[in-house]
């Protein structure tokens, strides 16, 4: 006798302290409902990376410690081929793996998503979907995703029908992403990690030193396809003031991205430290964290100043003057950063 299907679950989210890709916002949304991942969380995601690609730029944490790397993540992947041919529709796969305790990542086509009123009806876009419940009775699948409350990540509910028809489109369109036609199922693994000051010390140097941080993870450098120069750690503040320059000249579109990435950098690294202090992993915790404190203050006022400058009639002069404080912020980011290695080696 089959066991009942529940009418509606949803799995335990937590809304992420990086809230920047979705390549680590869906992950940290899984592993932070457990305590014991954060010593690996704050022992990654110190560096930043800034490059050119398809004509737009790109700022975030440099984050190859993802889904493949994380040691907190079971994960099964499925072609589209296997789920179509398995169940008898993509929903009766959603409640069989939600019940199963399988959070849910692939790529859907926002064009037939009621929710997404920028795509909905007009133009075909293929976006990263992270799923994490169902409710049977009331037809609706939990979401979240950066595409449905003005960039913001958000967690949602959209109709069984939209999925469907989301998702039999990308299924039978040509579209290449990056998870390649497949579906990931994840689930929470129990681990044990010690945080490594060791390898921590490493990334605020390469962060410092502005240098390419993958021989840490014993990686090849994996961005083959871009052939612009890649900006790390403290250059990015380099690749920032040149894209605001574009911005002038109207080269490039307006984007809070970079500036909500710095403010987030610094709001982590002071849980980061407050982590280190409680597990007496730290010892100087005073001297230094008024220093990020005080960057973290900066970079939130700064990027709502970018917001309002830009659209300001005299937004190239106020342009200038973000470039200024950009200027000395990174001044101040090296000061704060020598003196955390320092006061940790």
């Amino acid at each position: 006798m089959k066991n009942k299907i529940p009418n509606k679950k949803v799995l335990k989210v937590q809304y992420p302290i990086i809230d920047t890709n979705p390549g680590i916002t869906n992950l940290l949304v899984i592993i932070q409902n457990y305590p014991e991942s954060f010593s690996w969380i704050f022992n990654n995601f110190v560096q930043l990376n800034a490059f050119k690609y398809l004509k737009r730029n790109y700022f975030d944490f440099w984050n190859p410690a993802t889904i493949n790397n994380c040691p907190f993540l079971n994960q099964q992947i499925f072609d589209y081929a296997i789920i179509n041919k398995k169940w008898n529709n993509f929903i009766d796969f959603i409640i069989e793996s939600i019940n199963s305790k399988y959070y849910i990542l692939l790529h859907l086509d926002l064009y037939y998503i009621k929710n997404s009123k920028k795509h909905y009806n007009k133009n075909h876009f293929i976006h990263e979907t992270f799923i994490y419940g169902y409710d049977i009775k009331n037809r609706i699948i939990y979401i979240a995703d950066f595409i449905y409350n003005d960039g913001k990540y958000s967690f949602i509910t959209i109709d069984f029908d939209d999925i469907e028809k989301s998702y039999n489109y990308t299924n039978l369109r040509n579209y290449y992403t990056v998870l390649n036609k497949q579906v990931y199922l994840l689930s929470y693994k129990k681990n044990k990690y010690n945080f490594k000051k060791n390898i921590f010390i490493k990334y605020l140097q390469d962060y410092l030193n502005s240098e390419n941080s993958f021989y840490i993870l014993n990686l090849l450098y994996p961005r083959k396809h871009i052939k612009s120069k890649i900006y790390f750690g403290l250059n990015f503040y380099d690749f920032l003031i040149e894209y605001i320059n574009e911005l002038i000249t109207k080269k490039r579109n307006f984007s809070i991205k970079p500036f909500h990435v710095l403010w987030v950098h610094k709001k982590v690294m002071l849980l980061r430290l407050e982590f280190l202090k409680n597990n007496n992993l730290f010892k100087n915790y005073d001297k230094i964290y008024s220093l990020f404190k005080e960057l973290e203050n900066k970079f939130l006022v700064l990027r709502n100043l970018f917001i309002k400058y830009f659209f300001s009639n005299k937004r190239d002069n106020k342009m200038q003057s973000i470039k200024k404080d950009l200027g000395m912020l990174k001044k101040k980011d090296k000061i704060a950063t020598q003196k955390l290695i320092k006061l940790i080696v």
